[in-house]
């Protein structure tokens, strides 16, 4: 398996930072990082799914799309 650039508890740690930094952002901006930061994640957990599965086509401009419309679904569900 591939090593990752970022790994799960960097993501968690980001998240974290953000959460403890929210009120330093106007609302828009802390919804940009954090939409930002949760695409990342998602293409890397994509990336992880495929990694290994030579049967797969890799095509990243269908994973980044992936990516965006399962992260906005995810974010625009209430809490």
């Amino acid at each position: 398996m591939t090593k990752p650039i970022v790994t799960e508890q960097e993501f968690q740690a980001a998240r974290a930072m953000l959460e403890r930094t929210r009120d330093q952002w106007s609302p828009e901006d802390h919804a940009t990082v954090v939409a930002m930061v949760e695409v990342l994640a998602e293409v890397r957990a994509m990336v992880s799914e495929l990694d290994g599965d030579d049967d797969d086509l890799v095509d990243g401009e269908q994973i980044w799309v992936q990516a965006n419309e399962r992260v906005r679904a995810r974010l625009r569900k209430p809490t």
